[in-house]
């Protein structure tokens, strides 16, 4: 909480919220949320948490003050993470999966953009093969959003692995108010491929992006 007097934890095991007092670590109260939660995002001013269920395919709003449940937005496939831009008034849903067939050549995973005011929901689509997407974060001043994700080209025939002929790693930023796809920036080097970018965050000045490469055990900046 914005206070840094309450922790709020996700358990996946028992699809709830509990609260957690600090600096005692003692639970207190819960609530039951959707399948397989996680993700959680706090409103600037701590009144609202937003939270990720991943096999329901939705997001739970709760009310912070009770922690009850006050709607539940839907989803495209698996939302694993969320972002808020308040400038745009806009929760940034990464989906983790992309939706359709695998024989559809324009197949990519998308990112849900939630209208807090109305609840318009727009998907945008990342490039062609986008799948595995991670955290989502946005700047400073909430204009654009960066995600990390694997693009894979499921279409070839698994011949070659190397010089990621079959999977690379990328990173796709968001003109949030605009609700388009600026560009996707490769992660990998030629000879020294990165793996499976999964966190991303700023620097506090907002100058320096750093994702965590889950699969080389690194840190990139």
């Amino acid at each position: 909480s914005p206070d840094g007097k309450t922790l709020y934890v996700a358990s996946g095991d028992r699809d709830q919220v509990t609260e957690v007092a600090l600096p005692t670590m003692t639970p207190g109260r819960s609530t039951p949320v959707g399948r397989h939660p996680l993700g959680l995002t706090l409103s600037p001013d701590g009144a609202r948490l937003y939270c990720c269920n991943q096999f329901s395919d939705s997001v739970s709003v709760l009310e912070t003050s009770s922690l009850r449940a006050l709607s539940r937005l839907r989803t495209v496939r698996e939302p694993r993470f969320a972002a808020l831009s308040p400038a745009a008034n806009t929760l940034l849903v990464a989906n983790h999966l992309p939706l359709g067939s695998n024989l559809d050549d324009h197949l990519g995973a998308e990112v849900s953009l939630i209208n807090l005011t109305n609840g318009a929901h727009a998907r945008l689509k990342l490039a062609r093969g986008a799948t595995d997407v991670g955290q989502i974060c946005c700047s400073t001043d909430g204009r654009f959003a960066y995600v990390p994700h694997v693009l894979a080209r499921w279409l070839l025939p698994p011949t070659q692995l190397d010089r990621g002929w079959m999977a690379t790693n990328a990173l796709t930023v968001i003109d949030v108010p605009n609700k388009r796809v600026l560009g996707t920036v490769l992660l990998d080097d030629l000879d020294h491929g990165a793996a499976n970018g999964f966190g991303a965050a700023l620097s506090e000045s907002g100058d320096k992006l750093c994702v965590t490469q889950s699969g080389t055990n690194e840190v990139q900046f």
